[in-house]
């Protein structure tokens, strides 16, 4: 099998896609060409291919999409072609093979034949054992889902290291993160003996994906769901915090992430770290634990299983 992947610039459509088909290719072979949406692919390239192999063409994000359909129509002259869209897409739904995206995209209304649907992001799996006594901070900002108090995030990140005091903690920012978050969090953490601040931009920012997957107790920001649900993949405890100010009401605005994050929390898959004002104005700060016994979550093994059995299906 050949595999056309058509990639847009934006990290958490192509980390998606590498977490399936890195899974994939644990079940059977394939090449990867990489087709950026700059360029053209070349006729050489194609001219490789054996007719009798599948050509499976797979993006996510609304740039790819139109991309996979122009070059499917083009193949399929030629070849066999299965056309996956990662994410859903906003027009032409039935032009695709399939389509995975999120089940909370199909909350009112039944996916088509052509949907397969998964919990939250497609991450990799890691069943890495944690590390005894340590932990993670991982922040975003501000997004269309959540309106970030940067007093009430401080605050918060300070109570969890002072209740902590034999662990040990990195935290990581993110391009999202506000640069005044970033500097009065360096401010908040200078001279505490257990924790360092790793900003996006420095070197040690490598270290941030095994430090999710191996740290004891993980507290992340809900603004974004490929952060929360790579938490989730692994091992160890998921915390949510609250990064809105206690008296903010939200009206208007898209709520299905609000509600993915409710679910885990009214489900105990996640912890959460809560700040609440009583009677007074005093601001008390709450920690509640997740469930025990969870296991890291595997959409990306799951997904990969029923997108193989699809195409043997329909070839």
């Amino acid at each position: 099998m050949q595999v056309l992947w058509f990639q847009d610039s934006k990290v958490g459509h192509i980390n998606q896609v590498k977490s399936l088909l890195d899974s994939m290719i644990l079940d059977i072979e394939f090449e990867v060409h990489v087709v950026r949406l700059d360029q053209e692919i070349s006729a050489s390239l194609l001219t490789s291919f054996n007719q009798d192999q599948l050509i499976l063409l797979i993006g996510a994000g609304s740039k790819t999409y139109s991309k996979i359909l122009a070059l499917k129509k083009t193949l399929s002259r030629n070849f066999k072609t299965f056309a996956i869209a990662i994410l859903k897409p906003s027009y032409k739904l039935k032009k695709f093979d399939l389509i995975c995206a999120p089940a909370h995209d199909f909350n009112f209304f039944k996916p088509a034949s052509n949907v397969l649907t998964f919990q939250g992001s497609i991450c990799e799996t890691s069943l890495l054992e944690t590390q005894t006594n340590t932990g993670i901070i991982a922040i975003g900002g501000s997004s269309n889902h959540y309106k970030l108090d940067e007093k009430t995030l401080i605050n918060e990140i300070v109570y969890i290291l002072d209740i902590h005091p034999k662990y040990k903690f990195k935290i990581f920012n993110s391009r999202r993160t506000p640069v005044s978050l970033s500097q009065a969090l360096k401010g908040a953490v200078i001279g505490l003996d257990n924790v360092i601040f790793i900003d996006v931009e420095d070197y040690k920012s490598k270290d941030f994906k095994p430090t999710l997957q191996t740290a004891d107790i993980k507290f992340v920001t809900p603004d974004s769901s490929n952060l929360v649900f790579e938490s989730l993949s692994s091992k160890g405890k998921t915390y949510l915090m609250q990064i809105e100010d206690p008296q903010y009401k939200r009206i208007f605005g898209s709520k299905k992430i609000r509600n993915v994050m409710n679910n885990l929390v009214s489900n105990k898959n996640v912890g959460t770290v809560s700040t609440f004002k009583k009677n007074g104005g005093v601001k008390v700060i709450q920690i509640q634990s997740p469930k025990e016994g969870l296991e890291p979550l595997a959409e990306a093994e799951k997904l990969s299983f029923k997108i193989l059995n699809r195409i043997k299906n329909q070839l």
